[in-house]
């Protein structure tokens, strides 16, 4: 025969005295909680997609700076193939060169400029939702402690 599990075993009188009464615990207002998380939840959303549009911008910027020196490059290449003495050939081949080059660091400073400028717009969003659910957090804890007290000296009244 099987006895019966007593939980009133397990615990002895003198651990019984030093558990702690539930009611004497903070009273926790889940749905605010939940509230909370959901609006952090929405502004990492928000900031997700603020980086993300921003690298869709990238990647297209990216694929008009490529398309342009396709065009540049086939002009190159006609460039070098047309009649004329050595000498103006190098001079215009360095000129051009050099072109190419100076646009190549304007297009790659735009390309970063556009990343990093949704990165701090994203970094934005989310410490202005981490200093609102510290403050939301902290209503809530003050609300809590506020109820606990009235409800405590209501104990004491009866």
């Amino acid at each position: 025969m099987i006895t019966p599990f007593k939980f009133e075993n397990i615990l002895s009188d003198e651990i019984a005295k030093n558990l702690v009464d539930l009611s004497t615990l903070p009273q926790v207002d889940v749905r605010m909680l939940m509230e909370i998380q959901k609006r952090n939840f929405e502004a990492f959303t928000e900031a997700g997609k603020t980086i993300l549009d921003g690298l869709q911008i990238a990647a297209q910027r990216q694929s008009e700076f490529l398309s342009q020196v396709m065009v540049e490059s086939s002009a190159l290449i006609k460039d070098i193939s047309a009649d004329g003495l050595p000498q103006e050939k190098i001079a215009h081949q360095t000129a051009l060169t050099k072109k190419c080059y100076e646009q190549s660091v304007t297009n790659w400073r735009e390309l970063s400029e556009i990343v990093n400028k949704s990165g701090k717009q994203a970094a934005n969003i989310i410490q202005n939702r981490v200093a609102s659910s510290m403050a939301e957090y902290r209503g809530a804890m003050n609300k809590n402690d506020a109820s606990s007290c009235s409800a405590e000296s209501g104990k004491k009244a009866a």
